[in-house]
């Protein structure tokens, strides 16, 4: 999964089904498509897959095959963020933060996917300096702590 394939993906709600024993390395990868759509990652075959299972790197397709259709109508998701990070409306929008304190905020001017960046949150909040537009590609936001801008308040 990298930026270049996830852009399709723009404004779409994704489920991510997981191989077994993979849950966790998908769920941090999950954080990439963030940026593009609202995503969850499932926990399905985390849940129900046996050590063999894990072993062979059991899949949705193996499951597809081994369960009725209907048994996934009623699955729950486990979002890729925690309660207390997940924005509660659509009035939230994520931006990223540096271990140095640069923001990056994800936009799409005229269709292209760049990051808008600021020296810090606050040059933000306060509007204190013009930003930078980079390519999103020029920056590897994956381990970045994420914040969230109020769309109301415009402010984190």
């Amino acid at each position: 999964m990298n930026i270049d394939k996830c852009r399709i993906l723009t404004g779409r709600k994704v489920t991510l089904f997981p191989d077994a024993g993979k849950f966790d390395k998908w769920r941090e990868k999950a954080k990439i498509l963030q940026a593009f759509c609202t995503v969850s990652v499932s926990s399905l075959i985390e849940q129900q897959a046996n050590a063999s299972e894990r072993a062979n790197g059991f899949d949705l397709s193996d499951y597809l095959i081994k369960f009725p259709l209907s048994d996934f109508a009623e699955l729950k998701q486990e979002e890729t963020k925690s309660e207390a990070d997940t924005p509660e409306s659509e009035n939230k929008k994520v931006a990223y933060v540096s271990d140095t304190g640069t923001l990056y905020i994800p936009t799409p001017p005229d269709g292209r996917i760049t990051l808008t960046v600021y020296s810090s949150v606050e040059a933000y909040n306060k509007r204190s300096e013009l930003p930078k537009i980079v390519p999103i590609q020029s920056v590897d936001i994956a381990g970045m702590k994420q914040v969230f801008i109020n769309l109301k308040t415009l402010k984190i």
